[in-house]
């Protein structure tokens, strides 16, 4: 059976419009044609007129480069901040029933890791990469 590597090297940049992940290819795994992202952490959100909340449950999203990137071989991922808002209301709302009117920002970590789908391998617990800490400010009213 085939080992696999977790990619190294993994960072996250922001700036104003979005997030950018970014790695290192696992060329060790000939097969390994897509990546899964990770992130888990602290939303700082608003429901309707309460308090601002930053004690939160901590939530996990999983993002494949499948579904955010043209190519899923890429090894890095970009998105808009109000589409990882999203992901990120929905998070919440799976974990504590409430669903967010704002989120401000986000606090957590994020890791990936390689998938050779089609392999008939079933389920992959492939390992991540080693975490890398971001924040972000995000400002995104939830429709």
């Amino acid at each position: 059976m085939q080992e696999h590597y977790a990619p190294e090297n993994l960072t996250v940049n922001t700036n104003w419009w979005g997030i950018f992940f970014n790695w290192d290819d696992v060329t060790q795994i000939v097969h390994a044609k897509k990546y899964s992202v990770d992130v888990e952490g602290c939303v700082w959100y608003k429901y309707w007129y309460t308090d601002w909340h930053w004690d939160c449950p901590c939530v996990e999203v999983s993002m494949g480069t499948s579904d955010w990137n043209c190519d899923m071989t890429d090894s890095h991922l970009w998105m808009w901040k109000s589409n990882f808002a999203s992901l990120l209301a929905d998070a919440i709302y799976d974990e504590t029933g409430i669903y967010p009117d704002f989120i401000s920002g986000f606090c957590g970590q994020a890791k990936v890791k390689a998938l050779a789908p089609k392999t008939d391998k079933g389920r992959q617990n492939n390992p991540f990469s080693d975490p890398a800490y971001f924040c972000t400010w995000l400002f995104k009213w939830i429709d």
